[in-house]
């Protein structure tokens, strides 16, 4: 049967909110986020500081635990003296926590196939279940547009019995890789994850937005804004959805998209109000 969905790792209304990178925004929303996405590799300290932080502030964590091997290798087995180590290190943490196995796989061809993927990804979750880490609750990242059709997500999707979040990464990006954000280019946060929440539906799933972004235009100022301003009528329309990390980075490495909240003015202000609607569970600000 379908694996059961920690209760405890999320509310049964409303939905989680946070950030995937740069948490200085919770100050400017003096809001204490609900939800906050960290990035680490297998075989390291998997309760960082990060981690620790989260559980102090009563957030929940959505942990991306990134492959230190090979798919094949890890399916096999190679990788389990580490996975239980880190299994164990979840369980005796204690609280509800979301973990993610190698998040966008399909951007990742160097590790193997699809089929091999999946292999991994099951036995990862296999290996956790079998120490008893039940407050472990297991995600599934790949790109929102990859959900199209013929778009390879679906051969990444390891089966409703490992999975308790479906848990796409999307972008109103725009063009923004080769030139300038072109308004009519523009998607809606409806637009971008439509089709995802529709696979979410379709397997009984819950989702969280693992990474969501929005660039400026600089021929149409404010429509940054327009994007932050739509979502939470989504939000609501979509019981499905738990959670959602906003991608709060600037340009970094070979993207030439400024996702960072701080862009503007009005891109801040429109952020800032949907932190501070009730629908997502935020807290009064604790430094």
């Amino acid at each position: 049967g379908a694996s059961a969905v920690s209760s405890s790792a999320v509310p049964e209304s409303g939905a989680l909110f946070g950030v995937a990178g740069d948490m200085g925004v919770q100050a400017t929303s003096k809001r204490t986020f609900s939800l906050h996405r960290v990035y680490e590799h297998m075989g390291r300290n998997v309760i960082n500081h990060k981690v620790r932080d989260d559980a102090a502030k009563g957030r929940t964590t959505v942990l991306s635990l990134y492959s230190n091997a090979r798919w094949p290798q890890i399916a096999a087995g190679a990788r389990d003296k580490e996975l239980v180590r880190e299994a164990k290190q979840l369980k005796a943490f204690g609280k509800p926590i979301i973990v993610a196995f190698h998040h966008e796989p399909e951007n990742d061809e160097r590790y193997g196939r699809p089929s091999d993927y999946v292999a991994a990804f099951r036995r990862f979750v296999t290996v956790y279940r079998q120490q008893g880490a039940s407050n472990v609750s297991f995600a599934w990242v790949v790109m929102s547009w990859n959900f199209r059709p013929g778009g390879p997500a679906t051969k990444f999707y390891p089966g409703d019995d490992y999975v308790d979040f479906i848990a796409p990464d999307g972008y109103n990006s725009s063009g923004c890789r080769v030139g300038p954000a072109k308004p009519k280019r523009f998607h809606t946060f409806q637009q971008v994850f439509q089709r995802t929440y529709d696979f979410t539906v379709a397997h009984n799933k819950m989702m969280i937005v693992a990474e969501y972004g929005s660039v400026e235009y600089p021929t149409a100022p404010g429509l940054k804004a327009k994007f932050f301003e739509g979502i939470p009528a989504t939000a609501k329309q979509w019981p499905a959805l738990k959670g959602l990390l906003y991608f709060n980075h600037g340009i970094g490495g070979s993207s030439k998209c400024h996702w960072s909240v701080d862009t503007s003015g009005s891109s801040v202000a429109a952020f800032v109000k949907v932190a501070n609607d009730p629908y997502f569970h935020n807290m009064p600000y604790k430094k």
